[in-house]
């Protein structure tokens, strides 16, 4: 893969132009972990010193029509408290519709930080169609995406970067992203722990254990396993009696697994770890920590937060904000992110 170009990159803005700027705002306000804010700031700091006005968009949850709980504004308000603590305090507004161009034009006057309402609940962003921001582009000078969790997505707020080309650049968190996932494809020994509720973690199931010495399979997904037939190097969970934890079969398996493997790939809760079957999850948590492997990746918010929960994370040696995007890049360079002007 080619090396993207940071926004460290970006020219010096001339008076009242403005930049796209993709965020990775999926996240419940008030919340304990506003992580997928403050990854951002540096970003942001980088392109209000260059005197842009920076219009900021992303999405939260999966909704059907526009439901307030899926409003962005929380969101917003708690960026901008951020923003403010690391010394960035500039006149900002919250637009309820990016398709709207008084609102916008309006908004261009007198702020340097315009932040969007959730782009799905307009259905082209997830129709990956990019008419959406037909009314927004023409204000906007550059596009920067700091959204790695989401890179792997045909959004439309993620395919619009094919419409600015070079004018296209990348945050400082996506770039430390992609940095870290280049390094960790180099590891050899690789054993990957898929677990958490979404089928779709199995979509590339066959090509991931290609890629493999091994792979273990908790959590809900053992469901699908008649699926697959027999894969070479894939040992499915046989999980408890009541099917919402891991046996104690299954612990010994993958702390075996663990033992004898130098790289140590994990995503997903091995147990319905919300509900209080935490046994596998957090005695895996802590057969990694402990163990020799000489490198350890954990990848998405549930899986992170359980870490962290557990006061691990200084023994994992890298942490990942997307589990969908990082399976995704286990198995391939070309995701709808990348752009070809590097």
């Amino acid at each position: 893969m080619e090396k993207l170009r940071s926004v460290q990159l970006i020219p010096t803005a001339n008076e009242k132009e403005a930049v796209l700027l993709r965020m990775d705002l999926d996240l419940d306000v008030p919340g304990p972990d506003y992580s997928r804010l403050i990854k951002s700031v540096s970003t942001i700091k980088i392109l209000i010193e260059k005197g842009y006005i920076v219009i900021i968009t992303g999405h939260k949850g999966r909704p059907k029509s526009q439901e307030e709980k899926f409003s962005l504004k929380p969101a917003y308000s708690k960026l901008i408290e951020i923003l403010a603590t690391n010394g960035i305090k500039n006149n900002s507004t919250f637009i309820n519709n990016i398709t709207d161009k008084e609102s916008i034009a309006q908004a261009l006057l007198t702020n340097k930080i315009i932040f969007a309402e959730n782009l799905r609940f307009d259905p082209r962003e997830k129709d990956g169609n990019t008419s959406l921001f037909s009314i927004v582009k023409p204000f906007c000078s550059y596009y920067i995406n700091d959204a790695f969790a989401v890179a792997h997505r045909n959004d439309a707020s993620i395919k619009i970067h094919q419409e600015f080309g070079a004018k296209t650049f990348y945050g400082l968190d996506f770039i430390k992203e992609v940095e870290k996932m280049n390094f960790l494809k180099q590891q050899k020994g690789r054993l990957v722990i898929l677990g958490g509720a979404k089928e779709d973690k199995l979509n590339n199931l066959v090509e991931i254990a290609r890629n493999s010495q091994a792979v273990f399979i908790g959590g809900k997904l053992p469901a699908y396993k008649e699926k697959f037939g027999k894969i070479p190097n894939v040992f499915w969970a046989e999980l408890s009696e009541n099917g919402y934890d891991l046996s104690n079969n299954d612990i010994s398996t993958l702390e075996k697994l663990i033992t004898f493997h130098p790289t140590i790939i994990w995503s997903g809760a091995l147990g319905w770890f919300e509900n209080g079957y935490q046994k596998g999850t957090i005695t895996i948590a802590k057969a990694i920590a402990e163990s020799h492997a000489t490198y350890k990746a954990i990848a998405g918010g549930d899986t992170a937060a359980s870490v962290i929960d557990l006061k691990l994370e200084n023994y994992i040696d890298d942490i990942y904000s997307g589990g969908g995007v990082f399976l995704e890049l286990l198995i391939t360079d070309d995701l709808p992110a990348w752009t070809n002007s590097f």
